[in-house]
């Protein structure tokens, strides 16, 4: 089903070299800093144009897929199909916004089939935006590392040289995570009847034009499905899923839930952002075959949910529950 599917699941580390270094309390805020979103910009635009209109390289531009998308979808050939952005971000769920000199603070990103050729400009607006060097221009931090994470294998990446402060050119392609390799992982997993989602983030949701407030499985996966296979087909060479979606839909509509600890939040507002990042976070329980939709739930941990899931929102953990016998 998902066999095919390509990612790079990508950790960077960073420490912070002055006395005292500031964070914003939502991490994920940073990536709607104009400071972030100049230097990628810069590291994007390959022929240094002024104005992005009308370029010739748009839609294969790193920033464009971030943070222009409604001009790439008035640019596609079948507007239908929204435009996806290839990637999505995690953050750590830390509050804190005050960090002294040693501390460390890491978050993740990972780039899907051939978005993954994105990684090396991401990597160096990073380094530009925080700062390489031990005196970073925003908070005091320098990147001590960066390297590709592969659960199912085991194999890591280096991908970033702390003595010399630049990206290594490498191959990586063993540490890239593959779509069997999660269907592997899922066949191993023993049978069981119940599964829990734990939202990170918060996710949201339209049903019908209402915010979801209560996570029914079936409108879960549908929102799920829908995100996977826009990025297995535009990022994987054009390919749909091999699935039954109305059975698959069908047989979610009798898994029910248990145990509801979510609720709905609204966080701070983002600076450069319209509208609060809002939805549910907390655990739900789920009382059904954990076996038929653990493969595409165990990908969904790395491709987030739900609106602003490129930029760590929606981000959830899945724990498949075996039920000792008496």
């Amino acid at each position: 089903m998902i066999q095919d599917f390509r990612l790079a699941n990508c950790q960077f580390v960073f420490s912070i070299h002055e006395k005292m270094g500031t964070l914003p309390k939502e991490k994920a805020s940073l990536l709607w800093d104009e400071d972030f979103k100049e230097a990628l910009r810069s590291e994007s635009c390959r022929i240094s144009r002024e104005v992005c209109s009308g370029c010739p390289l748009f839609q294969s531009c790193t920033f464009a897929l971030m943070y222009e998308t409604e001009q790439l979808q008035a640019k596609k050939t079948h507007p239908l199909f929204p435009v996806v952005p290839p990637l999505a971000w995690s953050f750590p769920p830390e509050k804190k916004t005050s960090y002294l000199e040693g501390e460390k603070f890491a978050f993740g990103l990972t780039l899907f089939g051939s978005g993954i050729g994105h990684l090396a400009v991401l990597l160096k607006s990073l380094q530009t935006f925080l700062g390489s060097m031990p005196r970073g221009r925003r908070t005091g931090a320098f990147l001590q590392e960066a390297r590709l994470n592969n659960p199912f294998s085991g194999l890591r990446c280096s991908l970033f040289s702390p003595s010399s402060g630049e990206a290594v050119q490498k191959k990586f392609d063993k540490a890239v995570i593959t779509g069997s390799q999660i269907e592997e992982w899922a066949a191993r997993q023993p049978p069981a009847q119940r599964f829990s989602l734990k939202f990170q983030t918060p996710l949201l949701l339209q049903l019908e034009e209402e915010k979801l407030r209560r996570p029914a499985f079936q409108v879960v996966l549908r929102a799920l499905l829908r995100r996977i296979s826009l990025l297995y087909y535009q990022y994987h060479g054009l390919k749909e899923l091999d699935l039954d979606y109305g059975k698959y839909l069908g047989d979610a509509a009798r898994v029910e839930i248990i145990r509801d600890q979510t609720r709905f939040v609204s966080w701070e507002q983002f600076p450069g952002r319209s509208s609060r990042p809002e939805g549910i976070i907390g655990e739900v329980h789920y009382e059904g075959s954990a076996a038929e939709y653990a493969p595409i739930l165990k990908l969904g941990e790395f491709t987030n949910l739900g609106a602003g899931s490129t930029f760590g929102l929606g981000r959830y953990s899945l724990r498949i529950i075996h039920l000792k016998a008496f």
